[in-house]
């Protein structure tokens, strides 16, 4: 099998990955807690990539002990944390609105890449960003239109967006 071939096979299969986690989330969500679930998930993930990224890291040398202090930091921020209150917000909204404030992650990076990586804040990039956040507030905190109150899943899941960039803020 050719490599692109195995490389686009293997996308397909990630976004399918991917793209299905809050309804599985909603599905098991009455069998484990929020935030066992994500360590389990991570957990899986982490057991399965740790064997490579032991060996050694992308420039062909071996970690050194601030490495594993700061995958340590960003695990806690990024995974603990939010992956453990994104699968709580989950739990108070539908999957479907939980996948669609989600989807909000380039409007939050483009909010931060000027603070962060010093990119230049156009006049478009402005105007996307608020049409975004305000067509994700709408869809999020319109009631009538999930059929269920999900003003504490959308608050959640927004804070599960922005949790590891304060954190990357903090840090920096």
């Amino acid at each position: 099998m050719r490599d692109s071939f195995k490389g686009i096979i293997a996308l397909l299969l990630g976004i399918l990955v991917f793209s299905s986690i809050e309804v599985v989330s909603k599905m098991i969500e009455t069998g484990l807690p929020p935030f066992r679930l994500a360590m389990l998930r991570f957990f899986i993930g982490g057991a399965i990539l740790l064997p490579a990224a032991l060996k050694k890291n992308g420039n062909g040398r071996n970690f050194r002990t601030k490495d594993y202090l700061e995958f340590a930091k960003l695990g806690l921020i990024g995974v603990t944390i939010t992956i453990g209150i994104y699968h709580l917000a989950i739990k108070y909204c539908p999957a479907s609105v939980a996948a669609i404030i989600f989807s909000c992650n380039p409007a939050f990076v483009a909010l931060f890449a000027p603070l962060l990586l010093g990119e230049k804040m156009t006049a478009g990039k402005i105007a996307s960003m608020i049409l975004c956040l305000a067509g994700i507030s709408w869809i999020a905190f319109n009631f009538e239109q999930t059929g269920s109150p999900s003003f504490t899943g959308g608050i959640l899941m927004f804070l599960s967006e922005y949790l590891p960039i304060l954190g990357t803020l903090h840090s920096s």
